[in-house]
């Protein structure tokens, strides 16, 4: 059975409808067995209570009347016969009988309410985010998803607002692109769609799987050559993104680095294994300042001009 830690009368005294929240009101209310007050913030739509009226006031471990606990709505109940500790009282709709069972249970509680649309698409418009028209290279596209995508994140976008938000970032031939991919795409698998199939569809698009593979190639590749420990670790960090699960430990990324340093700065920093990729970088540029002068490279040989990777399109 359930627990009643307080079953009392009270008498509302004064409501104050201004006091707490929209649809909240501040009940002071006074306890006839006892003589007490008691303050009260109480939904002024789920419980009218009125000024002068009497109700039954209970407090329980639970609203199923066999003791077991609440999983959802508040449950159909009847309560129990009051046990009487006084005179006869009149319940609140006037009625004068030993078993007044007070108000009825409330309705079940409002759903919690959903962001709309309009304020969501216009705070995400608020951040900047960048168009995109499916011109161009596949780095455009991938710089396209990274910025829009670090929008989202700062947001706290679900995948529904993140795919009704990047609808209308879409202008040009990825516009009717995706307009058209939606269009031919199975109805259950569209209804389930998620940010990471959209991501996934458009790297398949945009970002052809020959060019990551080159990507992934050259990262194998990747060597400091003529260029500077900065620029070497800045296209290292660059370049990650093509085979993450490579340099996924702090511990991968110091060998990585350490392995493509040029000959006479590896040498110098072998000894130092076992520390962080930040330490290793900071003794690569250490060393790399007490080389002479015409042994330090500042301007990168040109690389050979990337490959179009774009298939035409009719």
């Amino acid at each position: 059975m359930a627990n009643f830690y307080f079953d009392e009368i009270i008498e509302v005294v004064k409501i104050d409808s201004q006091a707490v929240y929209d649809k909240v009101s501040r009940i002071n209310a006074k306890s006839e067995e006892n003589g007490y007050y008691l303050e009260l913030d109480v939904h002024s739509e789920l419980y009218q209570m009125r000024p002068k009226q009497k109700y039954r006031m209970l407090i329980s471990n639970t609203l199923h009347m066999d003791g077991s606990a609440v999983t959802g709505y508040f449950p159909e109940i009847n309560m129990p016969p009051r046990r009487r500790r006084g005179p006869r009282v009149e319940n609140n709709v006037g009625e004068q009988t030993e078993g007044s069972v007070g108000n009825p249970p409330p309705p079940p509680p409002p759903p919690l309410p959903q962001p709309n649309e309009r304020e969501y698409i216009k705070a995400f418009r608020k951040e900047n985010p960048p168009k995109f028209d499916g011109l161009g290279e596949p780095p455009k596209a991938e710089a396209w998803v990274r910025d829009i995508e670090r929008i989202f994140e700062f947001m706290g976008c679900t995948d529904r607002e993140r795919l009704a938000c990047v609808t209308y970032q879409l202008t040009g031939p990825a516009d009717f692109w995706w307009e058209t991919k939606k269009r031919t795409m199975d109805p259950a698998r569209r209804e389930a769609l998620t940010w990471e199939d959209f991501k996934e569809e458009v790297y398949n698009k945009y970002v052809p799987e020959s060019y990551r593979r080159a990507k992934v190639v050259e990262f194998h590749t990747l060597k400091q050559g003529s260029m500077t420990v900065t620029e070497y670790d800045r296209a290292l960090c660059e370049m990650t993104r093509y085979a993450p699960e490579l340099v996924d430990i702090d511990e991968k990324m110091a060998a990585k680095f350490r392995s493509g340093l040029r000959t006479e700065i590896r040498v110098a920093v072998a000894s130092r294994r076992g520390i962080p990729y930040s330490e290793v970088l900071g003794c690569a540029l250490d060393v790399e300042e007490a080389l002479p002068k015409n042994e330090r490279t500042t301007n990168p040989t040109p690389s050979a001009p990337q490959a179009n990777f774009r298939e035409k399109r009719k």
